[in-house]
């Protein structure tokens, strides 16, 4: 990388903002109307000795210094300083990085810690263990497998799915801001939990980024993983998977992916890099010159590698994202669909042909909400009865009429917990007709929550919270019906998404002639 401290010491640790520990602070200087840089040294203290300085990191692309250092409590931490005199648009950059950071939470984030305001803007977060992509690379004698690269791929994707949630674009994947502790993963047999997003100096909202776009990108030594749009001052959450992309290609070449042939902005590696075919139709998506034909969404490409039998078309404005695959099995009469990746513990059934998907989730059982309700609705029946006796036996009994509305709550929550406890929830989507959500208890109560015709849905996703995937939703036009909230694993809920989306894509897709659908079920079978 020409003229930025991640060349100049390649060797030295990643920080989270970006950028590599170097040897020594920069001195404060003045050059025209450069910003003035802050410099710290070896035992400085900040914000009232909160935090000691232990050592000089690195530059950080553009919009600060990187150092090291210890809180009173002994912990290390990653202190990020603004230059003085930034432009205003630096300003808004990094106080948005720290509310960003502040309100992230997931495992795959350096954690936040502090930020404030002294001779110049602080932000702290915690020190990340491990090295960077980019370090672990030119490491002598080290590589990544195929599997390697894919799972690490996936924990990147649960991040940049996250943000999406809140409409938050990263704007700097590349290797160096990827770190990962390959020590500890090794041990664990698993990238879970071991891979952090470092490099947010960049993040942006997706409706800010058209008025802040030039700014993001000002400095930013791609070496091909800044998306072509981005050098328009365009940002969007694809801009964030075709950096991945990228980032993946340099790890399977060992090349960075502006080494590689490209014509009108095309990467060209299929001849050149060895992998799974799979793993090339995934990276072909990712590293579309253009974003509206990028796989649109993290959770979409997660589907993809988790289902790596067939990777489908992206087409511009296709009702249906492709959210999993779908693999013909051999069947006796009609087209059955076998449709990969359930959980081997799930108790959630499936029926699905090539017309028809039939989705049904087991009752939850008394898990901990449902023996809240039950209790509940005991206590609160029990002091019905009580009120109710009381004034039958008193001496006006017309006041019993006083307890009705209260049979008619208690009998409807009644209901409700029956349903919560009790209820088996069916989805029934049929091609060229209609789709319905409905419930049942033993075959004897029940009702339809959502229906209409199979035409007008859009496909499913899933719902995340703080994090975690608490339920599904089905898309119906402008209109969302949520299903699968209570006594589903996440990894069922992501499962049914995938399995709807994979039939309504089917469905729509039906076009695909007979050939093709046997070279697919030849390759999903094959050993």
């Amino acid at each position: 990388m020409e003229g930025s401290i991640e060349e100049t010491v390649p060797s030295a640790p990643l920080i989270p903002g970006g950028g590599v520990a170097g040897t020594a602070p920069p001195q404060q200087q003045v050059r025209g109307s450069e910003p003035i840089k802050i410099g710290h040294g070896f035992g400085d203290y900040l914000k009232g000795g909160g935090y000691v300085i232990k050592r000089f990191l690195g530059g950080g692309g553009g919009l600060g210094t990187f150092y090291e250092a210890e809180t009173r409590e002994g912990n290390r931490v990653a202190v990020k300083a603004l230059s003085l005199m930034p432009a205003w648009e630096d300003i808004q950059l990094f106080e948005r990085e720290a509310q960003v950071l502040k309100n992230l939470s997931p495992h795959g984030i350096p954690e936040y810690v502090d930020f404030f305001e002294a001779d110049s803007f602080y932000l702290v977060q915690k020190f990340p263990n491990g090295q960077s992509l980019e370090e672990l690379v030119l490491k002598p004698g080290f590589g990544f497998s195929e599997k390697d690269i894919v799972d690490i791929a996936l924990e990147v994707l649960r991040v940049l799915s996250y943000m999406e949630s809140w409409r938050v674009v990263h704007g700097r994947i590349k290797p160096a801001n990827i770190i990962v502790d390959s020590k500890s993963a090794k041990l664990e047999a698993t990238w879970e939990g071991h891979v952090k997003v470092a490099g947010f100096g960049a993040v942006q909202d997706e409706l800010m980024a058209p008025k802040v776009g030039a700014s993001s990108s000002a400095g930013f030594e791609t070496h091909g993983y800044m998306a072509p749009e981005q050098s328009q001052n365009r940002i969007v959450s694809q801009s964030d998977l075709y950096a991945l992309g990228g980032t993946m290609l340099y790890l399977l070449s060992s090349r960075q992916p502006s080494d590689f042939l490209q014509k009108r902005l095309k990467i060209h590696f299929r001849d050149q890099v060895q992998m799974s075919g799979y793993l090339a139709d995934v990276l072909e998506k990712l590293l579309e010159p253009a974003p509206e034909d990028r796989i649109q969404r993290a959770q979409d490409v997660i589907s993809a590698l988790r289902s790596p039998k067939l990777v489908v078309e992206v087409r511009t404005g296709a009702a249906v994202r492709p959210d999993a695959t779908v693999v013909l099995a051999e069947g006796s009469v009609g087209v059955r669909l076998s449709l990969q990746q359930k959980p081997a513990w799930s108790k959630v059934s499936i029926s699905a042909t090539s017309s028809e998907l039939v989705l049904e989730i087991p009752p939850r059982g008394l898990v901990s909400a449902g023996m809240f309700l039950v209790a509940f609705d005991v206590i609160w029946i029990g002091i019905i009865c009580v009120f109710t006796v009381l004034t039958l036996v008193s001496s006006s009994p017309w006041t019993t009429l006083f307890s009705l509305p209260l049979w008619g709550a208690g009998l409807l929550l009644a209901q409700f917990t029956l349903k919560i406890i009790m209820a088996r929830t069916r989805l029934q989507i049929v091609a060229g007709g209609a789709f319905s959500i409905s419930w049942c208890i033993r075959g004897c109560l029940g009702g339809v929550t959502a229906h209409g015709q199979s035409q007008d849905l859009l496909g499913a996703k899933t719902v995340v919270d703080k994090g975690h995937v608490t339920m599904c939703q089905l898309l119906e036009g402008v209109k969302t019906h949520n299903f699968g909230g209570g006594g589903l694993s996440e990894v069922e809920r992501v499962w049914i998404v995938e399995v709807i989306n994979s039939f309504l894509f089917s469905v729509q897709n039906s076009h695909l002639n007979h050939q093709y659908l046997a070279q697919l079920s030849a390759a999903a079978f094959s050993p």
